[in-house]
């Protein structure tokens, strides 16, 4: 389902980073970890088509991304992955609703897959450990916890193929942490979906079903 070979990728000023080969099914949820540096979120990057592949090969869902417009892997992109970026990218001026349904308004086909988007939202929101009532509040008004919980809830709206996460935990005590991945798994489809997040937090690891570390690369 999510094939990758011989991945690597130079930025301009540092060195080349060399990524392990990855074979992903429908069902399975993947951990990766590895110290600062290791290129965990620049791997990410490049299974969500966030950033060109310079070197190997990478196909999802039978999408080869090599030699692909950026325009097609944007649209490929906003169709089959939601993508939760270690910085949210939520957008300060508008309302937790504003933000999650932002994942649908870039994909008929995401969109499609809901009946009742305001139910569905909600849904997702309770599920996640997030009270209805902050539907209307800015997102600026949230904790960080909470504005985590947002993006991801954007990015699970309209049941994306893959989902990515980029320590999704990190504003997380550990006891928060725990319950946060437990509420997320509660949404996960294993006859449908793909799980794949970068944490450096080993303590994660029992939850999911295969652990990558980039330390030992």
């Amino acid at each position: 389902m999510l094939t990758s070979e011989n991945l690597a990728y130079k930025f301009a000023d540092g060195p080349e980073l060399k990524f392990p080969p990855l074979n992903a099914q429908i069902g399975e949820k993947i951990l990766i970890t590895g110290s600062s540096g290791s290129g965990k979120s620049t791997f990410l990057n490049l299974i969500a088509g966030a950033i060109k592949l310079q070197t190997g090969k990478l196909i999802f869902d039978e999408f080869n991304y090599n030699a692909q417009k950026s325009y097609v892997i944007d649209k490929f992109r906003a169709e089959k992955i939601g993508y939760v970026f270690q910085t949210l990218n939520l957008i300060p001026f508008l309302s937790v609703f504003e933000n999650i349904t932002l994942s649908i308004k870039f994909s008929k086909k995401r969109a499609a897959k809901v009946n009742n988007v305001k139910d569905e939202v909600k849904r997702l929101l309770i599920s996640l450990g997030l009270a209805e009532n902050v539907l209307e509040k800015k997102t600026s008004n949230l904790s960080i916890g909470q504005q985590q919980r947002v993006a991801v809830c954007r990015a699970l709206l309209g049941s994306p193929k893959l989902f990515l996460a980029d320590e999704p935990t990190s504003a997380l005590d550990n006891e928060s942490s725990k319950k946060f991945m437990k509420e997320l798994f509660q949404t996960f489809d294993k006859n449908k979906q793909i799980i794949i997040i970068v944490s450096h937090d080993l303590r994660l690891a029992d939850s999911f079903d295969r652990v990558i570390n980039f330390n030992n690369v």
